[in-house]
């Protein structure tokens, strides 16, 4: 199963606290499968819309994904330019590799959508707490449908493990070592979505955020040889 987000704001999965293993800083990759039921919104964010609380978000643009980093020397935002259609699984992922050409990317089922010639040298330390399926901030936009398999690494990893994940491969599988957070959401237990990554970090359900019909197409499966 997965969990299924209503597009309302005040109802989102979210760590509570300040988890400081999730200010990855640079190098750093996030992902998930999501299905998209109306508007997209914030996926996976750590990020509260005030002033040095920012640090990374991505985010369903309408029907696009797109990325976000801030740090000292400004913001920088990747757009991808693949129209995800409503009611289908698809993967998405955003990875900060470093700067100069590319080195902030966004990637759809695996494939790389687009990319960003990065300046920044640094993601702030952000004291805001890593929220899935909204933006706990003065300018939330709640996602509309479904997420499962959020991952966080404190890694850029490499093209062909992000394909990977976008053929089923189970995160923790991939660069198990620099996996800071790893959460399946079956939504077993609607009250806290276990880490499966080792760190143990919960997420805690934030208003109605109910089981959903279906999981991603992932599991343990599929395989893929990775550090």
């Amino acid at each position: 199963m997965s969990r299924s987000f209503p597009g309302v704001d005040n109802n989102e999965l979210t760590t509570g606290g300040d988890p400081a293993h999730l200010d990855t800083g640079i190098p750093m990759t996030l992902c998930a499968w999501i299905v998209r039921q109306g508007t997209g919104g914030y996926i996976i964010a750590k990020d509260s819309g005030a002033g040095g609380t920012r640090a990374y978000h991505m985010h369903c643009a309408g029907n696009r994904i797109d990325g976000r980093i801030e740090g000292p020397s400004g913001t920088e935002v990747v757009n991808g330019v693949t129209s995800q259609p409503a009611n289908t699984w698809t993967h998405f992922a955003m990875r900060k590799s470093g700067t100069g050409a590319g080195s902030l990317a966004v990637f759809y089922n695996g494939v790389l959508d687009g990319s960003y010639a990065s300046a920044n040298t640094t993601i702030n330390d952000s004291y805001a707490p890593l929220d899935v399926g909204n933006r706990i901030a003065s300018t939330p936009a709640p996602h509309y449908g479904l997420i499962a398999e959020v991952a966080v690494w404190a890694a850029a990893l490499v093209d062909a493990e992000i394909a990977a994940l976008g053929k089923g491969v189970c995160p923790i599988k991939v660069r198990r070592i620099s996996l800071r957070g790893y959460w399946p959401l079956f939504g077993l237990n609607l009250a806290a979505e276990a880490d499966l990554s080792g760190w143990v970090t919960s997420l805690l359900q934030n208003g109605s955020v109910p089981q959903g019909a279906s999981h991603s197409p992932s599991g343990p499966l599929a395989t893929f040889a990775s550090g």
